[in-house]
């Protein structure tokens, strides 16, 4: 279908209000643990999921709908996925996709509201957001199944980006209350709202718990280049872990074992993908040349990284690759020929990834 003819059918379903009302997905058969991000590039307006083994066998497409969705993750016991969706010029909303019966649950029904960066509690029974409902950007929480919406911030800025502990008792967080953007942690109730970082000339942001969770690792450029940082949970011993002048590091991710720290660094018209010991001591590049490329994603063994490797506006791949740099390998999609957002399942054995299809013109 023709994105003129979409873009017309979803004015007409928005028109009459229906917002999910529309046929999700095709007929799948049950998959019991998968997970899925999605990253919506320009100008891909109507992506769909897909679902594919880490060998490269057995692609599925997941989703046919007039919705853009964004900002995916898959809920910890495997059951459910959470994401922002949105229909064509319509404002995001949070919905869960039950993955038993692809039942599809608006959370938020937020109509008037932008709702964003939903993130799953470790128990996966409660859900955090950040939302406009009250005017500015704020951070929710909400359960899974709609129910005990409770607002967690209060402050005239923005307050985004909340990334559960990996024991679920507190949030790390971004705002930009105290002028310009930090980082805070606080319990999820919304009490003992603390800053970590003091960098009151430029930014820190894209907070990352590391698995223990004792220290988060973060994006900062207060030394003039962005770069990747790492710090105990109450602030202390911020470490430059990356150290590469005229070069943009950034969406940090750690290494299952909590040893290592991957991250994108953008350099002028290329970027690479690195892998940096937690300590700052040892770097190595595992991707590099003129192409764009996401955050790289762990396997949940540890063994290997997913990355996206964007070479237009029209042409997009997804790559595994061995953590020391050897192996890599395209994965070979059916009628998909942009494909990003890759992430892995829990049992490492699948990856859930978003696209476009070649039909959609």
């Amino acid at each position: 279908m023709k994105k003129s003819a979409l873009i017309i059918i979803g004015f007409i379903l928005l028109g009459c209000g229906l917002l999910v009302g529309i046929t999700l997905w095709r007929s799948v058969p049950a998959v019991n643990r998968q997970i899925m991000i999605l990253l919506t590039p320009e100008p891909h307006f109507f992506e769909e999921l897909y679902l594919i083994n880490a060998d490269g066998t057995n692609q599925i497409q997941l989703t046919n709908n007039l919705m853009t969705e964004v900002r995916y993750s898959w809920s910890p016991d495997g059951q459910q996925i959470v994401f922002a969706g949105s229909h064509q010029f319509s404002k995001y909303q949070i919905f869960v996709l039950n993955m038993k019966d692809r039942r599809l649950l608006n959370l938020t029904q937020n109509l008037e509201a932008g709702d964003r960066s939903p993130t799953w509690a470790p128990d996966s029974k409660q859900i955090a957001y950040v939302s406009d409902q009250d005017g500015n950007l704020e951070i929710y929480r909400i359960n899974a199944d709609g129910t005990e919406r409770t607002r967690l911030t209060y402050t005239a800025e923005k307050d985004e980006n909340p990334v559960w502990s990996p024991d679920g008792r507190r949030l790390a967080f971004t705002s930009t209350r105290d002028g310009n953007r930090e980082i805070y942690v606080m319990n999820v109730d919304g009490s003992q709202q603390t800053r970590l970082t003091y960098n009151n000339v430029d930014r820190d942001w894209q907070p990352a718990w590391s698995p223990d969770g004792k220290r988060l690792a973060f994006a900062s450029d207060r030394d003039g280049d962005v770069e990747i940082y790492v710090m105990n949970i109450d602030g202390s011993q911020q470490t430059n872990i990356t150290n590469a002048p005229r070069t943009w590091e950034k969406q940090p991710r750690w290494s299952p074992d909590g040893q290592l720290v991957g991250f994108r660094a953008d350099r002028f018209a290329e970027d690479a993908i690195y892998v940096a010991d937690a300590s700052g001591q040892e770097r190595l590049s595992l991707h590099d040349y003129p192409a764009f490329r996401a955050a790289p994603v762990w396997s949940p063994d540890g063994k290997q990284i997913a990355i996206e490797v964007i070479e237009n506006i029209d042409i997009a791949h997804i790559h595994l690759i061995n953590v020391d740099g050897t192996g890599e390998i395209r994965l070979n999609l059916t009628q998909v020929p942009y494909a990003v957002g890759p992430v892995w399942s829990p049992d490492g054995k699948q990856l859930l990834f978003s696209g476009d299809p070649a039909d959609k013109d």
